[in-house]
């Protein structure tokens, strides 16, 4: 993450009139990622869907979390197995 794009500028996230921007990400792709941060995800009490995990993954993969997005990999590969 630390070496994309995105550097913020002066004053990003101080208050709620200059907030942090992610560009390029959809609030859906952030909030399902941090559902997934959230969850008991590995656990049979999953609740997310298909599209949520996707989503999360997706910014697993291009943030470099490389514990949630082989998780994530893992457990989708579960789910399309049974």
């Amino acid at each position: 993450m630390l070496e994309s794009a995105h550097t913020g500028g002066d004053g990003e996230g101080q208050s709620d009139e200059h907030p942090i921007t992610l560009e390029g990400i959809s609030n859906f792709e952030m909030e399902s990622f941090m559902d997934v941060i959230q969850a008991k995800l590995f656990t049979d009490e999953d609740k997310l869907d298909w599209k949520q995990k996707s989503a999360a993954l997706h910014l697993a993969t291009m943030w470099g979390f490389d514990d949630i997005r082989n998780g994530l990999i893992t457990f989708m590969e579960r789910q399309i197995d049974s």
